[in-house]
């Protein structure tokens, strides 16, 4: 080839203004799309966020119809907004993944920004997995921009009228479709027009001034003499008598005020719940497709969920104590069963306990609420344990019924005496917690406080707490070195707390700062798990532990994730060895999952998907931060970012399911593309055997799935094994490349 080209005056001048030859990555490797994990994460948000708007648009319509409804009921006129209802209703259907059924659910709590004039509109709007409240909807506007700028009005508005109507939960049942469904949900629109044509009238209309006076004849009454909405559209809906169906209603009423406390009727929360607990009524009479004000969705938000005569007996007392403002009932209970604990501050855990005192000083005179008031503390012992530690050390309570310094704050004076001495309990476990991990450095004492909240917390004596303690303090010398061989000779007294022994380890010793000491520990531990019985339990408290903090990377997600990849499988031949890491060969493990954790797990994965996605998304960010700039002066080294990713696909591989595969399926699209820029940054030649890694293990475990979508992926990234190979010089990077692709060529045949 000659070194000179001669090129005529025109031609030199257009070579010169292109630039001469590309040398960069697209042109290197080919026109390939960016296709990476974040973008696959991002097109995971793009689905959510359609399905919140399309959501959105369909409760600001059906807040503006019910609202008409009060004013004219059901006319001709309202045909066209129906329609439209409809309309929505039938996309919503179509979406994929996301559930049957809306709900719309009263909160009424506090939002940090708008602070308590928030509380009348703070609903929560979920479809399936994908949920929407103002401060979501507010970020869905701000990653849209201006098309989507009108969505936080719109949604504010459908909320205040939901809160004017006095609407604490709206339930949709969403099944396919049909015309027969179509009927029954113009039954249920029917009687809402009657109810709320009604309601605007009078408001003593709504309330059944006795048997000579009797009901209206379009609505039919619950225990509290209320018009119900839900009654009136099952009257409606099952074409029954008004009469017919308030006699009905009655007789079960009469029925469960006197029932035995064995009895299945207390199983169910409301009147409208013990209707469908008769077996013949079950079968006879159609459930309504929409349900107002039913306390079921307030104390269990999935359909299938069973609720405990523990919960039902918290739901009818409450609603018996507010049966006139369905919406305190609803704080009530969101400040018993809430599911947002974790994300609390001071001012809104205050604002919960003292809903939850009034109730108890209200309640504990009556010896037969004795079922009510320990439900409602087991419930809070369960909700104040996800609250963050910090959370505790801001609070300012004293001993039960004092208050600290004679000042009153959050958690003060007036707090019920049991709440108060939960509240100071898990404050001084906090303090606990502060001397465990300062033993780790330097001597520390413990005294008769620390053990009676170890003893509390893990539900052993006080003896047993000290005898815990002693063994922990055992397992460190006197520079606070972690010795291993100790911890495994205190494994056969540790393993007598089996049922919290893990909690126990995990809670004191994840954030042990010494890297060699964190390793030793990770190992040890695994010998602890082979005697264990609390699989389930125990992947659930890293997996907490894991995503509590989405937009966060800490030296203890990588350990959580290991442990988790122990706790799946039922044999794991690494028990003895010094590991960091997983081995790969796992992701050949099938008759050795213990598909009972394994389909709990996924079941979890896929209910927290949003954190999940997340998670892996900012892990993953953080990554290609280091990738590109380089680690000098970074927390954590580009290396255990790298060996995160491959822990976090390698779980996610074992588990299984739809979220999991949506998460690898992107990352073998990312590492699967020669073009991708993850191999392209600064530091990526540097870093290009751990990327090889990721690659081999992202497309290891997507053939667990082999779903036609993964097998045609797999196919175009074996047709671009040319270009992998001009990646990297190294011979030993190239052999690992080769490796791959004939792992694929055999897998895929």
């Amino acid at each position: 080839m000659k070194k000179d080209i001669v090129l005529d005056e025109a031609a030199q001048y257009l070579f010169e203004s292109l630039g001469g030859i590309d040398t960069s990555p697209q042109a290197v490797t080919g026109s390939y799309s960016d296709g990476d994990l974040s973008s696959a994460l991002g097109e995971e948000e793009t689905r959510m966020d359609e399905s919140r708007i399309l959501l959105i648009e369909f409760a600001f319509r059906l807040a503006g119809h019910l609202s008409g409804l009060r004013l004219t009921g059901i006319t001709a006129q309202r045909k066209s907004e129906i329609d439209e209802l409809f309309g929505y209703i039938s996309r919503l259907v179509n979406m994929p993944d996301r559930g049957r059924k809306i709900l719309l659910r009263f909160r009424g709590m506090l939002f940090s920004a708008e602070g308590k004039n928030g509380q009348e509109s703070d609903y929560v709007l979920s479809l399936g997995p994908v949920a929407v409240d103002i401060p979501i909807v507010k970020a869905v506007a701000n990653r849209r921009g201006l098309t989507a700028s009108h969505l936080p009005g719109r949604l504010t508005r459908a909320f205040e009228l939901f809160s004017s109507m006095e609407i604490s939960t709206l339930h949709i049942s969403l099944k396919e479709w049909t015309e027969e469904e179509k009927k029954r949900m113009h039954f249920c629109l029917h009687a809402l027009g009657r109810y709320f044509v009604d309601s605007a009238r009078s408001a003593t209309a709504l309330t059944r001034q006795g048997p000579k006076t009797g009901s209206p004849a379009t609505l039919v009454f619950n225990q509290h003499q209320k018009a119900d909405p839900s009654l009136t559209m099952l009257a409606v809906v099952n074409k029954l008598k008004i009469e017919t169906a308030q006699g009905l209603v009655d007789k079960i009423s009469n029925m469960l005020r006197q029932a035995d406390p064995s009895s299945p009727l207390n199983q169910h929360a409301s009147i409208y719940e013990a209707v469908f607990a008769f077996k013949n009524l079950r079968e006879k009479l159609i459930r309504p497709p929409i349900e107002i004000n039913n306390v079921r969705w307030l104390i269990a938000s999935k359909d299938e969920e069973v609720v405990t005569r523990e919960k039902a007996a918290v739901g009818r007392l409450v609603m018996d104590k507010f049966n006139d403002s369905p919406q305190k009932a609803a704080q009530l209970i969101e400040s018993i069963y809430g599911t947002d604990f974790p994300d609390l501050e001071a001012g809104a855990l205050d604002a919960r306990l003292e809903r939850v005192t009034d109730f108890l000083d209200e309640i504990e005179e009556d010896s037969q609420n004795e079922l009510v008031e320990k439900e409602v503390l087991d419930r809070m012992h369960d909700r104040l344990e996800q609250v963050p530690e910090e959370v505790f050390d801001n609070l300012n309570v004293g001993e039960p019924g004092d208050v600290e310094g004679g000042k009153e704050g959050p958690g003060g004076q007036g707090l019920h005496q049991k709440l108060s001495g939960m509240v100071s309990f898990f404050k001084h476990r906090f303090g606990t917690k502060k001397k465990m991990q300062q033993m780790m450095s330097q001597p520390v004492d413990f005294d008769a406080q620390d053990y009676e909240t170890i003893a509390q917390d893990f539900d052993i004596t006080p003896d047993d707490a000290g005898t815990l303690v002693q063994l922990l303090k055992s397992c460190f010398n006197e520079k606070g070195h972690f010795l291993r061989s100790t911890f495994e000779n205190n494994i056969p007294a540790f393993a007598k707390y089996e049922k919290k022994v893990f909690e126990f380890l995990w809670y004191y010793l994840k954030e042990i700062p010494v890297k060699n000491d964190r390793v030793a520990f990770l190992n040890s531990i695994q010998s602890l798990i082979s005697q264990m019985k609390q699989r389930k339990k125990a992947i659930r408290i890293v997996l907490d532990d894991f995503i509590h903090s989405p937009e966060e990377v800490s030296f203890t997600d990588r350990n959580a994730l290991i442990l988790a990849n122990l706790l799946v499988r039922k044999y794991n031949k690494e028990l003895r060895m010094d590991v960091e890491i997983t081995p790969e060969e796992v992701l050949l493990v099938k008759d050795g999952l213990d598909t009972d954790v394994a389909r709990d797990i996924a079941a979890f994965i896929d209910e927290k998907r949003e954190p999940i996605f997340n998670k892996i998304r900012t892990i993953h960010r953080k990554t290609k931060e280091l990738i590109d700039r380089g680690d000098k002066d970074a927390s954590m080294p580009i290396r255990y970012l790298l060996s995160l990713e491959r822990e976090c696909y390698i779980f996610l591989s074992l588990v299984g399911r739809t979220t999991a595969r949506r998460i690898v399926y992107g990352a073998v699209k990312e590492y699967g593309n020669p073009g991708s820029e993850i191999y392209h940054l600064a530091k990526s030649p540097q870093n290009m055997k751990a990327l090889i890694q990721l690659l081999r293990v992202s497309v290891r475990g997507l053939w667990r799935f082999s779903e036609t979508e993964d097998i045609i992926l797999l196919k175009e990234l074996l047709a671009a094994e040319g270009d992998f190979y001009i990646l990297t010089k190294r011979e030993a990077e190239k052999y690992a490349i080769a490796g791959v692709m004939k792992w694929i060529g055999e897998a895929i045949g």
